[in-house]
């Protein structure tokens, strides 16, 4: 009788372990992630991978502006209208009204102290002079003949006072240089009527420094001190400016009047005022500025425009204007 063939015995079932399980239970990809993350403690992450770099570029923005908030300046400029002007300089006028003569001289040349420079007629005041001269000289005559006689010396003291009153008169219509330099600006003609006052002529000194006349609103004079910062752009020239310093301040605040006055009647109707202003002086460096490639010279009554920082605050304090009360309380 044929014996059944016997089956080989299975090997026993290995025991249900718990990363057995496991495998069954999870996908793989899931527990290699696990794995890698397994020494950071995360079970899940949701967040993408670009969040955590935005959450500190956010952070640095943020200490960026409150740092160019708080150091960060604000600068409030004044402006007005200014003019260049020589400081060596004579604004000669008529000393009595009179018709022009003669005059003596042509711009551009050189003149020195005491020179005549225009005549005014005078056919009245010489032919008084030189009858007072031939009383004066009869007079004399008389005197010496007879230097007891108290007529003639009284008669002497009182032609000797009217001649040099006449002379006095005759200097009058003539104008003289004060000072040596040259002739830049003559508004006159022979036969020209002058009333007492006009201008007759400019003389310009040998060195003349140039000067800047700023006109800048009144209010703003407890904020104006030397040495703040001024920029000069000239009228006509938009590209061209000069980064410079205040030299002096007025100190009086005055009326659009005064201020006319003191420039002058040539140049003193082309400036617009308005307002009380405060008159405040810079000095030019140079003789000229630099004007498409080549060096121009500034010439006297050259109007342009200045801008001056009178005040600057931190960016902060200009957004919060309530921060300034803050900042500004006294300690204590």
């Amino acid at each position: 009788m044929e014996q059944p063939a016997i089956e080989p015995a299975k090997p026993p079932a290995p025991p249900h372990t718990d990363d057995a399980r496991s495998r069954r239970i999870f996908r793989s990809d899931f527990l290699r992630e696990y794995r890698r993350r397994a020494d950071t403690g995360d079970v899940l992450k949701l967040s993408p991978r670009w969040v955590q770099p935005c959450y500190w570029l956010v952070i640095a923005l943020a200490v960026a502006g409150l740092s160019y908030g708080d150091f960060g300046r604000v600068h409030e400029y004044d402006c007005g209208p200014d003019v260049v002007r020589f400081t060596d300089r004579a604004d000669l006028t008529a000393l009595s009204e009179g018709t022009v003569a003669d005059v003596l001289i042509r711009p551009g040349q050189p003149v020195l102290p005491g020179q005549t420079l225009v005549r005014f007629y005078s056919g009245e005041e010489s032919a008084e002079l030189e009858r007072v001269e031939r009383e004066f000289q009869l007079q004399l005559v008389n005197l010496l003949r007879d230097p007891s006689d108290p007529d003639a010396r009284q008669s002497m003291a009182r032609l000797r006072a009217e001649r040099e009153r006449m002379r006095s008169h005759l200097e009058e219509r003539a104008v003289r240089a004060p000072i040596a330099g040259t002739a830049s600006d003559i508004r006159i003609r022979p036969g020209q009527h002058l009333a007492l006052g006009d201008p007759v002529i400019t003389v310009v000194g040998t060195s003349p420094q140039l000067n800047v006349v700023v006109v800048l609103p009144g209010h703003y004079r407890p904020l104006l001190k030397p040495g703040l910062p001024l920029r000069l752009q000239l009228t006509g020239y938009p590209y061209v400016h000069q980064d410079l310093a205040v030299t002096a301040i007025g100190d009086e605040i005055v009326g659009p009047g005064a201020i006319r006055r003191y420039l002058g009647e040539d140049i003193g109707d082309a400036v617009p005022l308005s307002g009380p202003a405060v008159l405040v002086y810079v000095s030019l460096p140079r003789r000229g500025f630099r004007w498409e490639g080549r060096e121009r010279p500034y010439y006297d009554g050259m109007l342009g425009r200045a801008q001056v920082s009178v005040r600057n605050q931190s960016v902060l304090v200009a957004l919060i204007p309530g921060l300034r009360a803050l900042l500004e309380r006294p300690n204590g």
